[in-house]
């Protein structure tokens, strides 16, 4: 599988430049990418609205359930660091029952993502969404001049 996420601008920069090495998804309810991604599976980082898309590989995922605001104060502690991401995020994610925690290897910047090639639309109804392998780009995304087709 290969995954599409939706992502600020500003985290998907910070993705490119090393400075975010884990991407965090909790939430109140179980939901993408709650145990729907392993390592070795390639993440599209969809910035729409910069017109910016990171592709990275997961090198490491853990998924949790039945946290408290206890257990989300001490993924903070021991990971806010490499997840990069501001206080607000965190008082949004206090109550949260369910975290993906995915570890990234490999950032690049892409030309394109498989939906781009595929003929969705460039609005999402998801986050997270997840792709079979055959819609896989990588690594013709990677060469700005190649026409999408």
């Amino acid at each position: 599988m290969l995954h599409l996420a939706v992502i600020h601008p500003a985290y998907a920069r910070l993705i490119l430049q090393g400075r975010k090495t884990i991407e965090s998804r909790l939430s109140r309810v179980r939901c993408m990418p709650y145990n729907s991604i392993a390592p070795g599976e390639r993440i599209y980082f969809l910035a729409r609205r910069a017109d910016l898309i990171v592709t990275a590989v997961a090198d490491r995922v853990e998924s949790l359930a039945d946290l408290t605001p206890q257990d989300v104060s001490r993924l903070r502690r021991d990971f806010g660091a490499f997840i990069a991401a501001d206080d607000a995020y965190w008082r949004d994610k206090r109550e949260a029952g369910y975290a993906t925690l995915i570890w990234l290897r490999d950032p690049e910047r892409a030309a394109y993502a498989p939906d781009d090639v595929h003929g969705r639309a460039a609005s999402y109804r998801s986050a997270w969404l997840t792709r079979p392998d055959v819609q896989e780009v990588y690594p013709a995304c990677l060469n700005p001049l190649r026409a999408i087709a």
